[in-house]
């Protein structure tokens, strides 16, 4: 009776065990860019970015100039240089964008702005 409870026991352990792989991790890195220090861009970098495809995130409020057309893009390593990008209107809602076929490592999201806009800026994968 003992032993077919161990043996119950540890099957339960075992699959228990089992159900705490741990699914694939996500990551990415945010920037805010305010209207100090004066700047025409915001810009966030990573370095340990997996490749494949990421997505490029922004927002840009509160300038003076709401209608104005600004431009993003992202860049990557190895001569990915602006690899996807586009335009969008000040006064548009947040962005979210996709990005497919970057190498592994760094990338980079940069996004134009009016110097008296606020900025937020994210690249996740």
């Amino acid at each position: 009776m003992i032993r077919k409870s161990l043996i119950g026991a540890a099957l339960i352990a075992f699959v228990n065990l089992l159900m705490l792989v741990a699914p694939a991790h996500a990551g990415g890195s945010t920037a805010n860019c305010g209207p100090i220090p004066r700047q025409s861009f915001c810009s966030v970098e990573v370095i340990d970015s997996p490749g494949g495809t990421l997505a490029a995130d922004f927002d840009v409020y509160g300038g003076s100039i709401p209608d104005i057309t600004l431009n993003w893009h992202v860049d990557g390593p190895g001569g990915q240089v602006r690899w996807c990008s586009g335009t969008f209107r000040m006064s548009d809602p947040p962005q979210s964008w996709l990005c497919h076929g970057l190498n592994p490592g760094y990338a980079r999201l940069t996004v134009n702005k009016d110097v008296s806009a606020h900025a937020w800026a994210g690249l996740r994968w």
